[in-house]
């Protein structure tokens, strides 16, 4: 119980963020029953938390299609002003495949290279560097601790072409294997 406790201590600054494999890859040093019954709630729990995950993104995607079939909505999704609506739909765009590769990368589907790949290909997009610098503003409130602080630090250094410093912002996804490739 000791070694439970001690782990979730130590990972409990993460608890407040998108952080699969918290608890996941936690394991009883005891065969009681009372340290497995905690371990597998713990599963439990991460399980519940990563599917809470993604059915918020699942919302988000769905608001940012929303927002981009309809002028009307866009205004309201969008903080860029003083754009066209087909520009704003572009942005809207630009915006939703970003927090696809952010959601692919967060439910194990790319693994950190791959991801940062991703990301580097986005942001050679014209459209996208334009995105990422209307909404600046808006990463600046963000708690320099934050997931999605250290994602947009991430972006930044490629946006700025500063793929050296890449290695400084650790961003971390899931402790799960990307899946395998199927077999013929």
């Amino acid at each position: 119980m000791a070694h439970l406790e001690r782990r979730v201590r130590m990972r409990a600054p993460l608890a407040g963020h998108i952080s699969f494999g918290v608890v996941a890859d936690m394991e009883s040093e005891s065969s009681e029953p009372s340290g497995l019954l905690i371990a597998a709630v713990a599963g439990l729990t991460q399980e519940q938390r990563s599917a809470n995950v993604i059915r918020y993104y699942r919302m988000l995607i769905d608001q940012l299609d929303r927002a981009i079939d309809d002028p009307s909505l866009a205004a309201v999704l969008s903080t860029v002003s003083d754009v066209s609506p087909e520009k704003r739909r572009q942005l809207l765009f630009a915006n939703k495949q970003y927090v696809l590769i952010v959601l692919g990368h967060l439910i194990g589907v790319t693994a950190r290279d791959e991801f940062l790949s991703a990301l580097r290909v986005l942001s050679r997009n014209p459209l996208f560097r334009e995105y990422w610098e209307r909404t600046r503003e808006q990463r600046r409130d963000l708690s320099e601790e934050s997931l999605e602080a250290q994602i947009g630090m991430a972006v930044d250094a490629i946006v700025e072409e500063r793929f050296d410093d890449l290695e400084e912002w650790r961003v971390e996804g899931p402790s799960v294997p990307p899946p395998s490739k199927p077999t013929k």
